[in-house]
């Protein structure tokens, strides 16, 4: 039988894995064709990012990873279609999506380090050099990695308290026909996995804000002898990366809290946590959906071409007529 916390989490990794393929999609489109002016030099982050949150929605739309949490235990629940690949698929898709969830976040400081450089410094990177910090992102990330692994080899040992988890919590009648991943909060790889996540977390937040400063200080002292069209650009641009860095501590940074508050100190939101845990698949949607809202020359992209279409259909109707 499927609980109603279950079917809840399903229709919600759906609707945000379709808003986020359709998003993405468009974003891709209008980077590609519509990046005018100062976009140009910014293309090849939209484009790195745009994949990314390809890779990451896929991977959810897979797995379903459904979280749970109680009396300082954690499980991470592999439920769907890439479960009928077996074990050990399933298992790599669940260590993937969870390497993603601090991963997304990580990267923004990427294009803030860029901008600055470009803006205050008068330094465009080339190619080489902006997959090199993505790449030391993703070296940062590795303790992260290993500990999400390690939570693989000690599961057994905890079976029974895992998948009572799961039958109380997700009321699975088979827990033990689940693939899951379990990890315990005395444990060193739970403690390695936060900590790693918290540090990595806090300096990316530490690198937006000295950056944010430091650009916003240059772009006014140059404001005389820029275009009114750079002008325009620039201040979008800003209004896209400020949203994006702030949008995280609402739905990674509360639901942390909150998980961390119940793992620490017994205190138990039960289902709460599922639910807000679920919340962040909708990052890579509302990313793209941001980028394409405040850029203005992506939003009459969007808009010419939807208003194609609707020409289309008219004339179309028209001439059957």
């Amino acid at each position: 039988m499927t609980s109603l916390l279950h079917l809840g989490c399903v229709i919600n990794n759906g609707a945000a894995g379709l808003f986020s393929l359709i998003m993405n999609s468009l974003l891709f489109f209008m980077v590609w064709f519509r990046s005018i002016s100062d976009l140009k030099n910014y293309r090849i982050f939209f484009l790195i990012n745009i994949v990314i949150d390809f890779v990451f929605t896929i991977a959810f739309l897979s797995t379903h990873l459904i979280f749970i949490n109680e009396n300082s235990n954690v499980v991470f629940i592999a439920s769907g279609p890439i479960t009928q690949l077996g074990p050990t698929t399933s298992y790599v898709c669940l260590i993937i999506q969870i390497f993603f969830y601090p991963f997304v976040i990580m990267i923004i400081p990427c294009t803030y380090i860029y901008r600055y450089l470009l803006i205050c410094r008068d330094i465009k990177l080339g190619k080489p050099k902006i997959f090199l910090m993505f790449f030391v992102i993703f070296i940062l990330m590795q303790p992260f990695m290993i500990s999400t692994i390690h939570f693989h080899f000690t599961t057994p040992e905890y079976k029974e308290i895992y998948e009572n988890m799961i039958r109380t919590v997700m009321e699975f009648e088979s827990p033990e026909n689940s693939y899951y991943i379990g990890g315990r909060m005395a444990s060193a790889d739970f403690f390695t996995a936060l900590i790693s996540a918290s540090i990595t977390f806090s300096g990316s937040y530490i690198i937006i804000i000295f950056c944010s400063m430091k650009i916003v200080t240059t772009l006014n002292s140059q404001r005389h002898v820029l275009s009114p069209t750079s002008r325009m650009l620039q201040k979008q641009l800003t209004q896209v990366l400020l949203i994006e860095s702030v949008l995280p501590l609402f739905v990674f940074v509360i639901p942390m809290m909150f998980i961390i508050a119940d793992t620490a100190f017994g205190m138990n939101f039960g289902k709460l946590n599922t639910v807000l845990l679920s919340i962040l698949e909708w990052v890579p949607a509302c990313d793209s959906a941001i980028t394409l809202f405040c850029v203005r020359p992506y939003r009459r992209g969007v808009k010419k071409l939807f208003a194609m279409g609707k020409s289309s259909t008219t004339v179309e109707s028209m001439t059957q007529r």
